[in-house]
């Protein structure tokens, strides 16, 4: 089956070079994979395949170097921020992302460069300390993720808060200087709690600035995402003044969300740092916690609609299939480009090529396709918790789609769709067997989660199948419902509904909340594992 794609075949080579060479897996567990690996292309010899073996081997070789060249660089990056520590800095970058909370803005930037001292070197100094003022200033960083206090915002003086809370103070593509000092960036402490460090080297994060004061040096000079981060931004404040965080319910018989417009700023922008942390526990401890990264179901649901939209409207499928993509694209610069979000967007434009061209997708080989092309640029998202998670998830679903009974289970899918379409109600019939099939497939799906659920987060949701099957069919409605209470704010005449789509949507969160305060409630709702041992 995976012999006969030749791009499973490259993204296996690029994955088991990086993870043969990942100090922090086990060298024992090495061995096994590097035998397995071997085994794999002794399968490709026996299919009389030589250019594939080749292929394989030069992709295997590139990787494991590209990985180790990448991740030696991280870490001589970590060094020279140590000896930044002691000292206030200036850091000067292009911001590529902008995100926030109450509190805090946190800015990702690009080319950035780091300086101890605030001036040219001294001309008097000697030798050694000539290379002790290199070694701390002047110093190149490719991403750095800066945080500023929103009261120490000094963009345009003399502005009032009232200024800047009408429109953004910084935007995308601008260059800015902070003056502020590095943070060490930390391991996790004990085990189970969150690795910093193991963030930061998945999103490429090679230092962590905390800022005392901007300056803007340089206009905007990325016109179409300075306009995607004012519509973010504006959105963001629309969810804020429609779902106020507010201790009373809209329902008496329940209890509402902890704070609505966040969670709705984590589901529709991608804005998670505004997110309390114990809710963002609650939906992690439930197993449900996939919602609030922006992923392939978030990405489906916009794609999805919008070609079908243009498809109503009488647009050709050429014409819809790109421009749909140009919407995917944007929405995933629009929500920060994770390498989840990446991977998603990848699938669905290769989709919406097959539609193009009139052919069908093979979705292991655009998986494989995903995972080439971004461990390839980028090999520290082997790191990425979220990268794990999505392709991991994905390739188990693709593995139980393809087990025995394929054909039969197509032709039950296609009666169904017949027969809905017809509205043939006599055929409900097929109902048991479908749930049947349906169910055993959930269990089976879960089932192979159990391992990363048993090393990622220690604990296993017992009912997190029954929470997703009854959950994952409301988020489109989340999303329908959301998208027209922010339209219709902006429409004067018809500014009513606003509020009237704003009020089913909060009953429809509070209700949604209180399902996964009853699941966790529920005896053995959540199993303590433990740390288990590879």
């Amino acid at each position: 089956m995976f012999t006969s794609r030749p791009l499973f075949s490259l993204a296996l080579s690029v994955l088991v070079g990086e993870l043969l060479f990942c100090p922090e897996i086990p060298l024992s567990l090495r061995f096994i994979l590097l035998l397995s690996y071997l085994f794999y292309l002794k399968l490709i010899l026996q299919k009389k395949k030589q250019t594939l073996l080749l292929l394989s081997l030069f992709v295997f070789f590139f990787s494991s170097l590209h990985f180790q060249l990448v991740l030696s660089h991280f870490q001589r990056q970590q060094a020279a921020v140590e000896q930044l520590l002691p000292f206030r800095c200036t850091l000067k970058g292009t911001i590529s992302y902008i995100s926030e909370n109450e509190k805090n803005y946190k800015l990702s930037l690009e080319n950035c460069r780091l300086d101890s001292s605030f001036g040219a070197m001294p001309k008097n100094l000697n030798e050694e300390q000539s290379k002790k003022w290199k070694a701390r200033n002047h110093l190149s960083f490719q991403k750095i993720q800066a945080y500023l206090k929103k009261s120490e915002t000094t963009e345009g003086k003399g502005m009032t808060k009232a200024d800047i809370a009408a429109k953004p103070p910084f935007y995308p593509g601008e260059i800015i200087l902070l003056h502020g000092k590095c943070l060490e960036i930390h391991s996790a402490m004990n085990e189970g709690e969150f690795s910093f460090l193991q963030y930061a080297k998945g999103e490429g994060i090679e230092a962590v600035f905390l800022a005392e004061s901007s300056e803007k040096i340089a206009s905007n000079t990325a016109p179409f995402l300075k306009l995607l981060y004012e519509i973010r931004w504006q959105i963001s404040k629309d969810l804020e003044h429609l779902y106020p965080h507010s201790e009373s319910s809209a329902c008496s018989f329940v209890s509402p969300p902890m704070n609505q417009s966040a969670f709705l700023k984590s589901l529709f922008l991608g804005e998670k740092s505004a997110l309390p942390e114990e809710e963002r526990s609650l939906y992690q401890e439930a197993g449900i916690g996939h919602i609030l990264a922006v992923s392939g179901l978030h990405l489906s649901l916009v794609s999805g609609a919008s070609f079908s939209l243009l498809r109503f409207l009488g647009m050709g499928i050429n014409s819809a299939s790109l421009l749909s993509s140009f919407f995917l694209l944007s929405y995933a610069l629009f929500t920060g480009a994770s390498g989840s979000t990446l991977r998603a967007a990848i699938m669905l434009l290769i989709s919406f090529l097959g539609k193009s061209i009139g052919r069908g997708q093979d979705r292991i080989s655009s998986l494989s396709l995903a995972i080439f092309l971004l461990l390839s640029f980028h090999p520290l998202y082997l790191y990425s918790t979220g990268f794990q998670c999505s392709f991991f998830t994905l390739f188990l679903l693709l593995l139980l789609s393809e087990r025995d009974g394929k054909e039969e289970r197509k032709l039950l899918s296609k009666k169904w769709e017949k027969a809905v379409k017809k509205r043939q109600f006599q055929s409900l019939v097929l109902l048991p067997r479908k749930c049947l099939e349906a169910s055993k497939t959930l269990f089976l799906f879960y089932l192979g989660l159990f391992p990363i659920f048993a090393i990622l987060q220690y604990s296993f949701p017992t009912f997190a199948p029954l929470l997703n099957l009854l959950l994952l069919p409301l988020l489109p409605f989340f999303f329908l419902l959301g998208f027209l209470s922010v339209l219709f704010l902006h429409l004067p005449s018809i500014s009513f509904l606003s509020a009237f789509f704003a009020h089913a949507l909060s009953v429809l969160l509070t209700f949604f909340h209180r399902l996964i305060e009853i699941s966790l409630q529920l005896p053995y709702s959540s199993i303590l594992l433990g740390k288990m041992k590879f």
